[in-house]
């Protein structure tokens, strides 16, 4: 059903620096741009630290872990080792800014996974539907 691993990488286009767009997504204690999630706890600092978050009162929280922060690279790596609310598992992305020009940027959003209980194909579609639906989030907080 699943391949050892699979790949999706979604690439959007900014019309800010990149240094603006890393600030935003480097911070991982910064959800402004993530919708429908009313409350969200952080546990520890940098690498290794844990967030928390709450969609709804009665289910389990999405447990998201810092795995890297590479500033000089504007790069963030993360996991989520809980309650993945995706169709995989051993879920890990790499969001990396990338400099296009003095007030544009590019965002590269990479992540590896297994496909769980579905096709490669079905979990690389949830995936780019999911990543789909926080980049408006995104742009509207950098207007």
């Amino acid at each position: 059903m699943a391949s050892e691993s699979a790949r999706v990488t979604i690439i959007e286009e900014f019309g800010v620096s990149a240094d603006t767009l890393f600030a935003m997504l480097g911070d991982f204690t910064n959800l402004s741009w993530v919708p429908a999630v009313p409350k969200v706890e952080f546990v520890g600092e940098g690498p290794g630290m844990i967030r928390n978050m709450y969609l709804a009162e009665e289910l389990p929280p999405i447990v998201e872990r810092l795995d890297a922060l590479d500033p000089d690279n504007r790069s963030i790596t993360y996991s989520i080792p809980e309650n993945i609310p995706l169709p995989v598992s051993d879920y890990q992305a790499t969001m990396t800014v990338l400099e296009t020009g003095p007030d544009t940027c590019r965002l590269e959003w990479d992540c590896n996974f297994e496909a769980d209980g579905v096709s490669d194909e079905e979990a690389d579609v949830a995936i780019q539907a999911f990543y789909g639906s926080l980049l408006p989030g995104i742009h509207a907080e950098l207007e």
